[in-house]
């Protein structure tokens, strides 16, 4: 008898050697990033036509992309495992200065890291201007936009570089829905207090301080998932941080 035929098309080694060929020669970062950028560009063409009419397929789309990109992130990980880059440095990492960025805003008990977009993504928005998604844009991408500005912002903060912070601060801070609060609170302060080479600016301060009162408030009347997470890494209880905010507010007049 002939030899049989073996099913099942590639075997895991030869998806790990595509992936890992993908992966190190960039190819696959290069695409993937780009196709990542289809919610952002459905909701902008929404926005300037003036319609909601797509809004449904677009918010079909970001959640099918941010579950492939789940898994793809997991698999890109095994592929490390398995092959071994070499080249691992925790620095240019952003994931991981995600991670450790909202474990210390959040006082070590932040899940928000989870919610960022991958290191490939973040560093290819690091070379395009930073967007403000339309409002019609569903809860889930205006938090993880939000959340990737604020994160290269204080990237760049910490590298001081703070003419290519503020524009990325200033955009997560007016993402819709009250999502870009942690963005707000940052920018307050260092209005507030000048410092990174800002001059201290009391009328600016007061703005992003009352806008992150009203980002708390809205986030709080929204109630569902992508708020509630937000409202529980915050710097403090939501009550407590408003609270702080009126007292600021009051010395600052």
């Amino acid at each position: 008898m002939g030899r049989r035929r073996r099913r099942g098309g590639f075997s895991l080694t030869g998806i790990l050697i595509i992936g890992a060929l993908l992966y190190f020669t960039g190819a696959g970062a290069w695409l993937w990033a780009r196709i990542q950028q289809l919610p952002e560009g459905c909701y902008t063409v929404l926005n300037d036509v003036g319609t909601s009419a797509g809004q449904s397929v677009c918010e079909g789309l970001s959640r099918a992309l941010s579950s492939v990109d789940d898994g793809t992130s997991g698999l890109m990980d095994r592929i490390k495992d398995k092959v071994g880059s070499g080249t691992g440095n925790a620095v240019s990492n952003l994931e991981d200065y995600a991670d450790s960025l909202f474990a210390r805003v959040g006082g070590g008990s932040s899940s928000l890291g989870g919610l960022t977009s991958s290191n490939s993504r973040l560093k290819e928005m690091m070379s395009q201007q930073p967007i403000v998604l339309p409002s019609i844009a569903d809860s889930s991408q205006r938090l993880r936009m939000a959340l990737d500005q604020f994160v290269i912002g204080q990237h760049y903060l910490q590298g001081a570089q703070t003419a290519q912070a503020l524009p990325w601060l200033q955009r997560s801070a007016q993402q819709p829905g009250g999502y870009g609060v942690l963005s707000q609170l940052t920018l307050g302060d260092i209005y507030r207090n000048g410092g990174y080479g800002v001059n201290a600016n009391m009328h600016a301060s007061r703005q992003y301080y009352e806008g992150a009162y009203r980002s708390i408030s809205e986030l709080q009347t929204n109630g569902g998932g992508p708020a509630k997470q937000l409202l529980g890494s915050l710097p403090a209880a939501p009550e407590q941080l408003k609270a702080q905010l009126q007292q600021q507010l009051q010395q600052m007049k």
